[in-house]
């Protein structure tokens, strides 16, 4: 695995690359409006972007007209939604997804109401779907539970079927029991998977001094459900990068506590966790970010049955923020930021090599890939890349903290 698609592969390291194909911008995706959280999908070079218009502070989905060269609205225009809405408060929540050609958008409806909402669109009219159903959580019905605010809802699309993971807090007079709980939604229902991923509902594996924080959620083609996700212990103040797999009979955690162990304060808290399956087998990168001072990023690898560790992508580079992985079958690319701007490597054959250009996208609210979110994907032999930026005309920002998306055809 990972050892033949990629560009540049002659370009050592440290050496600014002279290179044939370059990124190219996908029109102008800056669309007359703030973009605060978003993220890109592709499905067979159909390309989606998926984000919280901060001017009409409403949720949209725009797909890339191939023809006209033009990013449209898909589900014909912003969803609308009823009701009380914060956006200050649902912008950090916010979430977009594609499965085939139906689009999915979700986010908590504020503080004070505590509603995982979600639409889905397959080009026509916006469909509101039932919320998830946080009723079914243990001590949530009768007001002992809590939804965390900032990092409590994500979700995934996957055949048709819905993967939604929330952070909460089950406080009763027996504990103060902080869990990660799986709803599936399947033919028009909920269900809640029966397993938590938590202490003492898996022994062994959490210490009632552990919290969770900034997870993700996946699901490979073979059906398995992984949440990746920072555990933190309290005494001593510390983090570690965890995966668990949900396999049908119960979750099974891949890391351990201490096989990524760091000071909670060195971190940039988001990571990136890519499922590849291949030969009906499930492969996994994980990427962990460290703050700026660290000076590089660690990728780690899961063959199904132990994690690989791959060298550092950025010996000697600073600072290194906002990593994204992507995947294809026989690659793994890292985008992160430096001095020079967005820089995109790819692992092969043991060594990393620059994909493009290093600093083909410079500038922004505070650096290239600033704002909430930055997104990275690989799909049918492109790489795309969505990022924030200020928008600038005759020296004059009329958007700030703007988007744009880059596409780089691999050779």
């Amino acid at each position: 695995m990972y050892t033949s698609c990629s560009s540049d592969s002659s370009l050592d390291n440290n050496t600014t690359p002279q290179v044939k194909n370059e990124w190219t911008l996908m029109e102008d995706a800056y669309f007359g409006s703030k973009v605060d959280a978003f993220q890109v999908c592709a499905n067979n070079n159909n390309v989606y972007v998926g984000y919280w218009d901060g001017t009409l502070e409403k949720p949209c989905v725009r797909k890339f007209n191939s023809l006209s060269k033009k990013w449209e609205y898909y589900g014909g225009a912003p969803i609308n939604v009823p009701g009380n809405v914060d956006p200050y408060e649902v912008r950090p929540t916010f979430m977009f997804s594609q499965d085939g050609d139906v689009s999915y958008v979700g986010f908590i409806r504020s503080l004070t109401e505590l509603e995982c909402m979600l639409y889905r669109t397959t080009g026509g009219a916006w469909e509101q779907l039932p919320s998830v159903p946080l009723n079914l959580l243990p001590g949530y019905a009768d007001g002992r539970g809590n939804i965390h605010q900032s990092d409590g809802f994500t979700f995934t699309a996957k055949n048709g079927k819905l993967y939604a993971a929330v952070h909460y807090d089950n406080h009763t007079w027996q504990s103060e029991e902080t869990c990660l709980a799986v709803f599936i939604y399947d033919n028009g229902n909920w269900s809640l998977l029966p397993q938590r991923i938590s202490y003492p509902l898996i022994p062994n594996s959490f210490s009632w001094k552990a919290n969770f924080s900034y997870h993700m959620i996946n699901v490979s083609k073979n059906g398995n459900i992984y949440l990746n996700y920072w555990l933190g212990e309290r005494e001593p103040d510390k983090l570690s990068a965890n995966v668990s797999v949900y396999n049908g009979n119960g979750w099974n955690r891949i890391t351990t506590s201490d096989m990524y162990p760091i000071n909670s304060t060195s971190v940039t808290y988001r990571f990136n966790l890519n499922v590849y399956e291949e030969g009906g087998k499930d492969y996994l990168t994980m990427a962990p970010c460290l703050a700026s001072e660290f000076g590089y990023t660690r990728v780690f690898t899961h063959n199904g049955m132990q994690w690989k560790e791959l060298s550092s992508p950025t010996p000697g580079e600073t600072p290194l923020l906002y990593t994204a992985t992507s995947t294809c079958p026989e690659c793994i690319f890292v985008k992160y930021g430096d001095t020079r701007g967005c820089v995109v490597k790819s692992y092969k054959n043991g060594a990393w090599s620059y994909t493009g250009k290093p600093g083909f996208a410079t500038g922004g609210a505070g650096g290239v890939g600033g704002g909430y979110n930055q997104s990275f994907i690989y799909d049918s032999g492109y790489l795309y890349l969505a990022l924030s930026r200020d928008y600038y005309k005759n020296g004059t920002t009329i958007t700030p903290r703007g988007m744009c998306v880059y596409r780089y055809k691999l050779q």
